[in-house]
């Protein structure tokens, strides 16, 4: 009789639960709302992944009271062995009997197994951002992921299914924001026409006065806030200088986070002829092309009748510099995955509960290449 694996995938906007039986043969997806503890508190967020749970259940035709092998919890928020053991045992609280074993752990850790069970570089870019390095043995070392008060630098989000809609960020719309309001008021001057911007982020909120901008950062919903960025997208690729300049600074920064990472993995791993796989996830990576290649650009200002050059910096010029001095890694491939994440942390709980390394049938698409 076949037995079935639990994956649940949490990230700061929705969250998606797969089952799948002990061939690998996935047998149910669901997606729902996030199951963030810091947000939600521990209680409503385990309430939340156990009626998803038995929701992915119900989908797979089996009874909800169906006795799992193992669940994999993948979920933003979780950073450390304390909290990951507190979400577990609030789950086998509320479920005492959902599964012989529980598995909890940070949303990268479910990225990289969705692909491989070998270690490797996460980059997660959606309505925040997050960087690890994670170690065969599972240690890992990690840039970002402190949440929009501390960073989330380039972080985007896309809603539908995570991976299909038009990019929403967060720190690209507060950048936007930020950059407007400072030169309007002269506070920080500008080279770039704001008035564009302006007009969207007005429309957008239903602004009069810049003083209304107070409601919607008093009255903060992340993901609407991050909304704005769909607007801001639209911009950059009609050419507007402001929006295109905060997207290559995104990307700017994200290649950062790569290259702090990858200093912290062994020698032999990062300078092999083969290169080193970047798995990304996030809406953000949709918007790839605004983010890859900065260029010198000219831009005359509603200010100045003299145009002014000025570098937009993107992914590639932070992390080439890097990879031609051939010190830190030889060469880098980003593939952004395609196919379910949660099926992944579901992969992991077999693995790290099981020792079973289950067949993956994952897919991906090629985003870029760096070689020195």
């Amino acid at each position: 009789m076949a037995r079935y694996f639990c994956g649940v995938e949490g990230g700061s906007t929705s969250t998606e639960v797969a089952i799948i039986s002990d061939d690998g043969k996935q047998c149910s997806k669901v997606v729902g709302p996030h199951v963030n503890q810091w947000t939600l508190g521990l209680e409503k967020a385990v309430e939340r992944t156990v009626f998803l749970i038995e929701s992915a259940l119900k989908k797979a035709n089996l009874p909800i009271n169906t006795l799992l092998l193992a669940v994999g919890l993948a979920l933003s928020g979780i950073d450390s062995e304390e909290n990951a053991r507190d979400f577990e045992n609030g789950l086998r609280k509320v479920r005492p009997a959902l599964a012989e074993q529980l598995y909890a752990c940070n949303d990268c850790y479910g990225t990289l197994f969705a692909v491989t069970e070998k270690g490797g570089i996460v980059l997660i870019a959606g309505t925040g951002s997050n960087c690890k390095l994670i170690r065969e043995n599972l240690s890992a070392y990690g840039v970002g992921g402190h949440g929009h008060m501390l960073g989330d630098e380039g972080s985007g989000e896309f809603l539908i299914h995570r991976f299909l809609d038009v990019g929403r960020a967060f720190w690209i719309a507060h950048r936007v924001i930020k950059t407007y309001l400072d030169d309007d008021e002269g506070l920080v001057l500008t080279s770039f026409d704001t008035s564009a911007a302006k007009k969207a982020i007005f429309d957008y909120f239903g602004l009069r006065h810049n003083v209304d901008l107070l409601e919607p950062h008093y009255h903060f919903e992340k993901n609407y806030y991050s909304g704005l960025c769909q607007k801001i997208a639209e911009l950059a690729r009609a050419g507007d200088a402001l929006c295109r300049h905060v997207f290559y600074e995104a990307g700017f920064f994200l290649g950062a986070h790569v290259m702090a990472v990858l200093q912290k993995a062994d020698l032999s791993w990062r300078m092999n002829s083969e290169g080193v796989n970047i798995v990304c996830r996030g809406g953000v990576f949709n918007s790839w092309d605004l983010l890859e290649a900065g260029k010198w650009s000219f831009q005359t200002t509603y200010r100045l009748y003299t145009p002014l050059p000025f570098l937009l910096r993107g992914f590639r010029d932070r992390v080439t510099p890097d990879i031609e001095t051939k010190k830190i890694v030889h060469s880098i491939r980003l593939v952004f995955i395609t196919s379910s994440v949660a099926v992944g942390a579901a992969l992991l709980a077999a693995h790290v509960k099981f020792h079973l390394d289950l067949p993956r049938n994952h897919s991906y698409q090629l985003l870029a290449e760096f070689r020195a």
